[in-house]
């Protein structure tokens, strides 16, 4: 057998190369051999098992050599786990009334294991490839004006800035100002960055901003020009709120939704056991249905945490329907596998593709 030894130690995002014993019959190519045997293993530390790493694509590692690693791969790795049971601690039995200091708090202590570094590539293929249900971004009549875009819960912002590249005057709410001040200091690189290049050179880019405000209230209606969204995007917001908001969090899509518009849900983290608390809490497609079917109405869940299934009431005139929902081809790399896009519209949308 062949031997090198490897030891990984993850200080500041950096894998530092030293030895350790591989398997026989690694050849050594372009992806990091060493890393790939750590990744088919689980390392415990001081009575904790942390969970492997994610194979990735690097070149082969010499003993001292430094491996960087990015987000992503970091929240795939021993990283996540910790990062994350300390914000269900931040969290843990926490008044409404003091949620929004403590995501500020994780904002600047820089504990953001949800934050991608980038925006999510399966908005923008759904958006992009489905033109029978998004049509374009400017409105179907004479006015040519802009369909205007929601993102709740933006953090630093990228899906606001992703949306306006399609076209949309989109706008951020964040309550965290600390977020915000993120989100407003990446806007002034997205002109220079490839990922926000304008989609339809005759469109355009949209108008982009990021709003210090709070979802739940109305204020942030003056800076938007009312509610009747044409598309509203969640991602990272309802899996983060605790379980008793999530009601609200639903009749609020139904009141901020245009007649016609499109709620876009990229579900996440599926197959979550509830029990584990959040955030991020778990998410299944039975609860987005039970949430939206009836609107602002609490739902039940069994012993487990998992909603129950109840069809006896029938949706109510306020419900947002599923048009369709599928695992998207591209996504983040760190919840490949772990999400799908599910798209909204209301019951008795007049564009016709709501269907019961």
């Amino acid at each position: 057998m062949r031997k090198l030894r490897i030891l990984a130690i993850i200080t500041s995002r950096r894998l530092v190369a030293a030895q350790i014993p591989l398997p026989s019959g690694i050849r050594r190519t372009g992806v990091s051999c060493a890393h790939n045997h750590l990744a088919t293993r689980s390392f415990s530390t001081a009575g904790r098992t942390t969970t492997p790493l994610k194979p990735v694509n690097r070149p082969f590692l010499q003993a001292g050599d430094v491996l960087k690693l990015d987000d992503s791969e970091i929240m795939a790795g021993t990283f996540p786990q910790d990062a994350r049971e300390k914000l269900r601690q931040q969290f843990l039995d926490q008044p409404e009334e003091d949620l929004t200091k403590k995501w500020d708090e994780a904002w600047q202590k820089k504990q953001t294991p949800w934050d991608k570094n980038g925006p999510s590539l399966a908005l923008k293929d759904a958006i992009a490839d489905k033109h029978e249900i998004f049509g374009s971004a400017t409105k179907d009549d004479s006015s040519q004006t802009r369909k205007r875009a929601l993102v709740p819960g933006c953090g630093s912002g990228y899906d606001v800035f992703l949306l306006a590249s399609l076209g949309y005057d989109t706008y951020g709410l964040d309550a965290a100002p600390t977020a915000v001040e993120a989100a407003k200091r990446i806007q002034n690189e997205v002109p220079a960055d490839e990922r926000y290049a304008v989609h339809n050179a005759k469109t355009g880019r949209g108008e982009a901003n990021v709003l210090l405000q709070d979802f739940f209230k109305d204020d942030f209606q003056e800076e938007t020009g009312g509610a009747d969204f044409d598309v509203i995007f969640d991602y990272t917001f309802l899996c983060a709120l605790p379980p008793d908001l999530r009601p609200r969090w639903a009749k609020r899509m139904s009141q901020l939704l245009g007649p016609t518009g499109n709620l876009i849900c990229l579900e996440w983290p599926l197959g979550k056991d509830p029990k584990q608390g959040g955030p991020p809490h778990g998410v299944t497609p039975e609860l987005f249905e039970q949430l939206l079917r009836r609107p602002g109405e609490q739902v039940k869940y069994d012993e487990a945490g998992v909603v129950v299934q109840d069809q006896s009431n029938g949706q109510s005139d306020a419900a947002l329907v599923k048009v369709e929902r599928f695992l998207p081809s591209r996504t983040h790399e760190s919840t490949k596998g772990n999400d799908h896009v599910s798209i909204w519209q209301h019951l008795h949308s007049s564009n016709g593709k709501a269907t019961l």
